[in-house]
């Protein structure tokens, strides 16, 4: 295995998509060093910030909307091998985590983890996925906590406020876990008693053994030992276990169960907005490539808003390798034999 690092121009790629997250523009240099001062625009073409590098890291500063976004992370290292076995097959993968804060004048404060992992396999072509985690704290109302594509769920948040807690688990793969889940528990837990005082718990499950070919959908809504509404209900399969239609199945499914669970995503929506960009439209846009439209508003509500990169890219992939263009990455050959290769493994 031999380590070697992006070029600070490869660097920069990562930057580039987490600040189109944002609504905001990096400028398109040719020749970059450690010197270099990379001005960052926003949607006007206004100068609101600059990237430059200080002792291995990227750092990131952007001031605008009345928002004041600071960011860095490390130069990313490349991990790479050829692999003897597989007829010298070339492989090699990196990520960056962006570590950002904003600061705002209506004191939200926004803080977080976004994660570009990517690799590059003469076998298996080239990939790239984001994983952001998002810490949102809103004045009188608690704190919020956004995962996507971590810890092994699809789509996650957590919500606490006082003893108010609330989580929504979207894992449409999940057999053991739940498929999608939300909790919400309010007042005080009594341990002897095992119970929240208040507790309402939902989601679309695997039937288990011997029903394979069923889902179960499960409700119990509880103030302590009183049931105030429950639902259990089996019904039958659409499609196979790796289905499109399973999965927009699973997803309205929950939709009828607990309607309220989606008005809860859709909220979010304000809460993670800088003026008029919608942080979650954007990051579902980038973090969602493999799902249909279809999918994508079956499991969350939402219908899904493209992604505005500013080279024009249709995908989170061909953005960052500059597919169809000047790739700081892969030559016009290497892009056509890997985007081939992708196909076949489709």
């Amino acid at each position: 295995m031999q380590e070697k690092h992006l070029t600070l121009a490869q660097n920069t790629c990562a930057a580039r998509i987490f600040l189109n997250t944002f609504g905001l523009t990096l400028e398109n240099l040719t020749d970059i060093d450690e010197f270099s001062k990379i001005k960052v625009f926003d949607k006007e073409m206004n100068v609101v910030g600059e990237l430059r590098f200080d002792n291995g890291k990227v750092i990131i500063v952007a001031n605008y909307n009345n928002n004041l976004l600071e960011a860095s992370y490390d130069i990313a290292k490349v991990f790479s091998f050829i692999d003897r076995e597989c007829g010298n097959a070339l492989f090699g993968e990196w990520s960056s985590k962006i570590e950002f804060k904003v600061k705002n004048s209506n004191n939200i404060k926004l803080s977080g983890e976004f994660l570009i992992g990517c690799s590059v396999d003469s076998e298996f072509g080239i990939k790239c996925l984001c994983h952001p985690l998002i810490n949102c704290e809103v004045p009188n109302k608690g704190k919020i906590t956004l995962k996507i594509l971590r810890d092994g769920r699809t789509f996650g948040v957590d919500i606490s406020s006082g003893n108010y807690k609330e989580t929504i688990d979207i894992m449409p793969w999940d057999d053991l876990n739940g498929f999608i889940k939300h909790v919400i528990s309010k007042g005080d837990y009594n341990p002897k008693r095992y119970k929240h005082e208040y507790r309402k718990y939902m989601g679309v499950f695997t039937a288990g053994r011997g029903d394979e070919d069923k889902l179960h959908v499960f409700l119990s809504e509880t103030e302590w030992d009183n049931q105030i509404s429950f639902i259990n209900e089996f019904p039958p399969k659409i499609g196979d276990d790796n289905s499109k239609e399973l999965v927009i199945q699973k997803g309205m499914l929950m939709q009828d169960l607990d309607p309220e669970m989606f008005e809860k995503i859709k909220s979010l929506r304000e809460v993670l907005s800088i003026g008029e960009i919608s942080l979650l439209d954007n990051l579902l846009s980038i973090c969602y490539d493999s799902y249909s439209d279809e999918e994508l508003e079956a499991l969350l509500g939402i219908k899904r808003s493209r992604m505005n990169y500013q080279d024009g890219a249709n995908s989170l992939k061909e953005s960052y390798f500059g597919i169809g263009q000047d790739s700081q990455f892969l030559s016009t050959e290497q892009q056509k034999r890997l985007l081939k290769t992708n196909r076949k493994n489709v």
